[in-house]
This record gives structure tokens, C-alpha cells and sequence, in this order.
């Protein structure tokens, strides 16, 4: 998987997680996902489906069915940086079906 200083993860079904959004420091975060299956006899990771927004310094809240509701964070390359704009105000729904 890439780096993802400030990414977030959840558990979205047993043993399955995906790691979201994030990045270096100093890049603008990346709006890709990946995803493990810890079932299988040799886990690796792949890449998902990815959202719409880069992040960094989200919330991945895992829902009922599956689904992964990714909130809040900022488009900022730096972590320290207040720069208008940066705040993510747009919630994303990210679908594992979709993979």
C-alpha cells in the first residue's frame, strides 16, 4: 500500500479492512483505498475502489451493512496547515460490493 500518514481504517466485514485516504506529508492526500482479507491463507493488499476526495485525518465509521461512511478530514498537503477551503464538509459512502 502506498503511505498514509493520516489515513483511516475500519474493519468493514470479519477480517476484511480498509485503509483510506492519507498521504506523505507535504503531498495533497490521496483518494485511493485498499483493501486486506485477513482470511485468506496469504493476505496482501489490492487496491479498491476509491472516493471522490482526497483526505487525511478523517473518520471511516463502519455501518451495519457493510458499507464504510467516510467523514470529515481536510484536503491540506500539510498537517499543520489552516488554509480556507481544506476542511472536507462532504461525507462519502464507500460500498465494498463495489469491488
Amino acid at each position: 500500500t502506498a503511505q498514509r500518514e493520516y489515513g483511516s481504517s475500519a474493519m468493514y466485514d470479519k477480517g476484511k479492512i480498509i485503509i483510506i485516504g492519507g498521504g506523505p506529508g507535504g503531498t495533497l492526500p490521496t483518494d485511493t483505498c485498499d483493501i486486506i482479507n485477513l482470511n485468506n491463507s496469504n493476505p496482501q493488499w489490492t487496491s479498491a475502489a476509491g472516493l471522490k476526495i482526497g483526505r487525511r485525518q478523517h473518520n471511516a465509521t463502519t455501518l451495519p451493512d457493510g458499507t464504510v461512511l467516510v467523514t470529515g478530514g481536510s484536503r491540506s498537503s500539510c498537517f499543520s496547515e489552516d488554509r480556507p477551503g481544506a476542511a472536507v464538509l462532504r461525507a462519502e459512502l464507500w460500498n465494498p460490493q463495489n469491488n
